[in-house]
């Protein structure tokens, strides 16, 4: 058996793609050097390979999910109510389909991956002990308290508090809270800078605000 042929299988194409998925959720959530990136993406090179040697793929499904990788990452750093996070799925989702000759292949690779990425991870929690650094990835060292910045346990103080944008929010942006500066976010709609808002909602680093005369306007 050729290697190409051993690599179709789909059950190899499955443990390809776990091996991806979870080198980038331990390069994403834990303190590292690297390694988890690396080993990710040369497993979704070696997944896309295989199907662009076979024929199955061109240059646009890996483009396709490099693209989908980045929105992702986006949602993550700069929360967009899912919006962004969601295409970014999707755009995956078709880069893989697209990839997999056979639709039900496609189907059985991608809800294998999933089920497997997520009993692996459980067990590096639950038995390993691995700790999820999700700090690392919303809260940068960089943004300090003495640079303004606060974290999700100062957050939830800010409830009910009245502030002004400091930049317009579509819908995420930045307001001014006393001496404080957020990322906050807004209901979807699109709030110019320098608006009264006041935080409606707080749920661990996403602060959701409303324009106060608009609350006004709903009394």
């Amino acid at each position: 058996m050729e290697l190409s042929e051993f690599l179709m299988n789909p059950a190899v194409m499955m443990i390809i793609l776990t091996i991806g998925l979870v080198g980038l959720l331990v390069e994403l959530f834990s303190p590292g050097v690297g390694l988890g990136a690396l080993i990710g993406l040369a497993s979704f090179a070696v997944f896309f390979g295989t199907y662009i040697h076979a024929g199955t793929a061109g240059a646009s499904e890996p483009l396709l999910f490099i693209a989908g990788i980045i929105l992702i990452l986006l949602e993550i750093f700069l929360p967009t109510l899912g919006i962004v996070g969601m295409i970014g799925l999707i755009l995956v989702a078709v880069s893989i389909f697209n990839a997999v000759p056979i639709l039900s292949e496609a189907i059985w690779i991608v809800a294998g991956a999933v089920l497997l990425t997520a009993v692996i991870v459980w067990i590096l929690i639950r038995f390993l002990g691995w700790e999820v650094k999700w700090n690392r990835v919303v809260l940068r060292s960089s943004q300090s308290n003495e640079e303004g910045y606060t974290s999700s346990k100062d957050r939830n103080e800010l409830l009910g508090q009245v502030g002004i944008t400091l930049t317009p929010l579509r819908p995420s942006g930045f307001a001014k809270f006393g001496d404080r500066k957020e990322d906050v976010v807004s209901e979807g709609e699109i709030i110019p800078s320098g608006e009264e808002v006041k935080v409606i909602h707080v749920e661990g680093m996403r602060v959701v605000v409303k324009r106060v005369k608009d609350l006004d306007s709903d009394h």
